[in-house]
């Protein structure tokens, strides 16, 4: 779906942010349909505060994820003229690797419809509790790791075919944005080019993660 496609036909009334509801912030999404660079940072600033919030997954967070991918392919190599881009690309970034320390809890869970209407009810009916509703708000939340699983393979081809060169920066920040989705996506096609392109992992991954990374990368032939 295009961009467009994904911002109009997502229910956002019904998934939740760090805020509210998606449906709150869909106008701020909507400037980076139009040409004006100023006002796009408010898409950034929704994306950074309220869909994904402190590393914290919502249910939000997937179509926002797909809408920016989207965005991104739609801009291709023109990505380069927004100011912008390298927020949504470290945004994107973000998002893979705040998924990533779940991998196996969201990989063993099923997607549960019946929490997903229940908590859609209750923001219908303006009754949404926290702390009675937890254990569906909990469930609403494992679907939202789901996903981010499916959208894994999109990530990927998206960032592999977005072409900044010869912005060297710009695609550097395109490259570190793949990293956790090839891992995600158990891509071991892209991961060795990807990687190779990179150069290094990034330095600021957790110490914790550092040696999964690694052997995780390693496993889908990138050489490191």
């Amino acid at each position: 779906m295009t961009a467009r496609e994904i911002l109009e036909t997502t229910d956002w009334g019904h998934l939740i942010h760090a805020y509210g509801i998606g449906a709150d912030n869909v106008a701020d999404l909507e400037t980076l349909l139009g040409d004006d660079a100023e006002v796009m940072g408010r898409a950034v600033d929704a994306l950074d505060g309220a869909y994904l919030h402190q590393s914290t997954i919502f249910p939000a967070t997937p179509p926002a994820l797909a809408f920016v991918l989207a965005v991104l392919s739609r801009w291709g190599r023109g990505a380069q003229k927004y100011p912008v881009a390298p927020d949504l690309l470290a945004w994107v970034e973000e998002v893979g690797w705040s998924l990533y320390p779940y991998l196996d809890d969201v990989r063993s869970r099923t997607f549960d419809q019946g929490a997903q209407d229940r908590i859609a009810a209750a923001l219908d009916a303006d009754e949404l509790d926290w702390e009675d509703q937890a254990e569906d708000l909990d469930q609403v939340l494992g679907n939202a790791g789901l996903a981010l699983l499916e959208l894994a393979p999109t990530a990927v081809k998206v960032l592999s075919e977005l072409s900044v060169e010869p912005v060297r920066e710009l695609d550097r920040r395109v490259t570190r944005a793949a990293i956790p989705w090839v891992i995600i996506a158990k891509d071991d096609e892209a991961a060795p080019v990807l990687v190779a392109r990179l150069g290094q992992l990034p330095d600021d991954l957790p110490p914790a993660w550092q040696d999964s990374v690694v052997n995780e990368l390693k496993d889908l032939r990138a050489q490191l």
